[in-house]
């Protein structure tokens, strides 16, 4: 006669049976260890935030240049605003999907609106609009690189967050 057979214990490193795979969360939107952050990271806020003030701030440059002329300068800049204010909204409300990408190119355009708007101020043969030129650079330039640094760092945790919220 055989005698019956009962699952032994896990192996080591294993959950106990019935329980989720280690790794995953119970369930969307409860934390799998003690103290584990289930809100949105402090760095994506941050940069969603300066994507969104820098895109506001944008469009209404924007449109208050429809009224001097219209070119190509004027679409370019409408569409890159567009696209900051869009991936802002998108980061805070957790439906973009990764923000390692945005970072990136946040950091490249935010580097080339720093140094055009330098070169810009250099060219100025007066001292005091120089500084402003060189302010304003400074200013946008800086908010852009700030910001692509903080998404870049904080991706991983927004994609954790993301799947913890079961989106």
């Amino acid at each position: 006669m055989a005698t019956p057979q009962y699952p032994g214990q896990p192996p080591y490193g294993q959950p106990p049976y019935g329980q989720p795979p280690y790794g995953q969360p119970p369930f969307p939107g409860q934390p799998q260890f003690p103290g584990q952050q289930t809100s949105r990271p402090g760095t994506v806020t941050a940069a969603a935030i300066m994507w969104i003030i820098y895109g506001g701030l944008g469009l209404l440059g924007n449109l208050m240049s429809l009224g001097v002329g219209v070119g190509v300068q004027t679409f370019v800049g409408f569409a890159m605003s567009l696209g900051f204010l869009i991936t802002g909204i998108q980061a805070l409300s957790g439906r973009a999907k990764s923000l390692l990408g945005s970072g990136i190119a946040s950091i490249i355009l935010g580097v080339i609106v720093l140094l055009a708007l330098f070169v810009l101020g250099s060219m100025v043969n007066d001292k005091a609009p120089m500084a402003v030129i060189a302010a304003i650079g400074l200013a946008f330039g800086g908010m852009l690189i700030t910001a692509g640094i903080l998404a870049c760092l904080g991706n991983t945790k927004f994609k954790l967050w993301r799947a913890y919220r079961g989106l």
